[in-house]
C-alpha cells in the first residue's frame, strides 16, 4: 500500500502534470475569462519551474556543504579514478579504445599532477584487458 500511494504522490507533485491538468482545464473550461487565467497559470507554473535559476535557489538549502580543504593540502601517490573509461582494447595495433567517460582521466590528470605511466604499467593495463577478452569486456 505504502509503495502504491508514494508513487501517486510522486506523480502528483511532478509540476508538468500540473501544467498538463491545467491546459485540460482550460481546454475544457466554457468560461473564457477562466480559460484566459488557467492558460496563464499553465505558463506560469511551467516558467517557474522549467527556470534554472530558480530551481537551484530553491534546491541549495538542502545541499549539504562540503570542504576541500584536507584533500588539497595533501599530496598523494595515486589516484583512483572510477572505470567506464575502457570500451575495448585492439590486439592487432595495441590500441585500447576509450568511450565517452575519458574525460575522467583527463580531468584527474590535469587536475593532480600525475606521474605519466611506465613502460610496465601499461604492459600490465595490456595484460589486464588480454584477461577481460574472453568474458566480453575487451575487444
Amino acid at each position: 500500500m505504502f509503495f502504491l500511494l508514494s508513487k501517486i504522490l510522486n506523480f502528483m507533485l511532478n509540476p508538468i502534470v500540473w501544467v498538463f491538468a491545467l491546459l485540460l482545464a482550460a481546454y475544457f473550461c466554457r468560461n473564457a475569462r477562466t480559460m484566459k487565467k488557467l492558460l496563464l497559470y499553465a505558463i506560469l507554473v511551467f516558467w517557474f519551474f522549467s527556470n534554472s535559476f530558480i530551481v537551484d535557489e530553491v534546491m541549495r538549502p538542502w545541499e549539504i556543504r562540503t570542504s576541500y580543504k584536507n584533500i588539497r593540502d595533501k599530496k598523494y601517490k595515486y589516484g583512483i579514478v572510477l572505470g567506464g573509461i575502457m570500451n575495448g582494447y585492439v590486439y592487432a595495433t595495441g590500441q585500447i579504445i576509450f568511450n565517452r567517460s575519458v574525460d575522467r582521466l583527463m580531468q584527474a590528470n590535469a587536475r593532480a599532477i600525475l606521474k605519466p605511466l611506465d613502460a610496465g604499467e601499461v604492459e600490465g593495463a595490456r595484460a589486464t584487458a588480454k584477461r577481460l577478452a574472453p568474458l566480453g569486456t575487451a575487444r
